[in-house]
């Protein structure tokens, strides 16, 4: 009772317009997400894991840990939970479904890419990366390439400088014997400088041939960019009882002059399994 009473008073004050330029997890997730932008993901990480002791039902704490404990080298099965987590806390949240999707499409499972890409476009229609991940979901993951044009068409009308969908558009529509349109992905892509995607589109049709297995290395899906998961959008804090909504908005805000926890020498496994305990005892399990 006395824990329910004091995450209802800490909600009450964060729905105060004047207070929630005070409340503390704002500026420290906007500091995560810098570091993530930076590619600093250890600073990230510290911050994020930071937040969660203070609130660990966020679910962007848990969807941002996934992403940065992902690009720090951890395995698929350790990091897939916590994108799991995400979506447990809000069902509603479409990033971690667009990030499970690149996960399982990585661990090569596509039906359960599919699935999840598809939840992502369900929630967030005009969510260009979750169509991009479906484009290479469809086109090389399951040889679909009517399927792979749909989405990777939803991107180009949105936004024509996104050069991966260009170069999947080529490649879809070399499987679809559309000769013409894949010489219109070429110009555009040396129009948008990308002379190595345009050369490698020209060797498609050269050769005649398509790649359908996963090309190590290659950056097939792009990576997600952190200012279109978070600047308009209401993160979510949750508690048993209700669900509040607090406006967080990216932009110039100085960065905390506290410096930033330090990783402990804890392995990443380690660090993980203590997320899932405090998770799990939030939940009073």
């Amino acid at each position: 009772m006395k824990s329910t009473t004091v995450v209802t008073l800490f909600l009450s004050m964060v729905l105060c317009s004047s207070v929630v330029s005070a409340n503390p997890i704002k500026p420290m997730f906007e500091e995560a997400i810098r570091a993530y932008s930076a590619k600093d993901y250890k600073t990230a990480i510290a911050i994020l894991e930071k937040i969660n002791e203070i609130y660990p039902s966020f679910a962007p704490t848990y969807n941002y840990l996934g992403l940065c404990y992902k690009e720090s080298g951890s395995s698929g099965e350790d990091i897939k939970w916590l994108f799991e987590k995400a979506i447990e806390i809000d069902p509603n949240y479409a990033d971690p479904y667009d990030n499970l999707a690149k996960l399982y499409y990585a661990m090569t499972d596509f039906e359960k890419a599919e699935e999840n890409g598809l939840k992502a476009v369900e929630l967030n229609p005009d969510f260009a990366t979750a169509h991009l991940t479906l484009g290479w979901i469809y086109l090389l993951g399951k040889s679909q390439p009517a399927d792979a044009i749909e989405h990777f068409d939803k991107i180009t009308g949105q936004n024509s400088d996104i050069p991966y969908a260009q170069f999947g558009l080529g490649m879809a529509y070399h499987m679809e014997h559309q000769s013409f349109r894949v010489l219109e992905m070429v110009t555009k892509l040396r129009q948008a400088g990308r002379e190595d995607l345009a050369q490698q589109l020209e060797g498609v049709i050269r050769s005649g041939k398509y790649q359908t297995d996963l090309v190590p290395g290659m950056p097939l899906i792009a990576q997600p960019r952190a200012e279109v998961a978070v600047k308009e959008d209401q993160l979510t804090f949750t508690d048993d009882e209700e669900t509040k909504k607090v406006p967080v908005r990216l932009g110039t805000a100085p960065v905390n002059s506290e410096p930033a926890q330090q990783l402990t020498s804890d392995s990443p496994q380690e660090r993980l399994r203590a997320l899932r305990r405090r998770g799990m005892q939030a939940q009073g399990r």
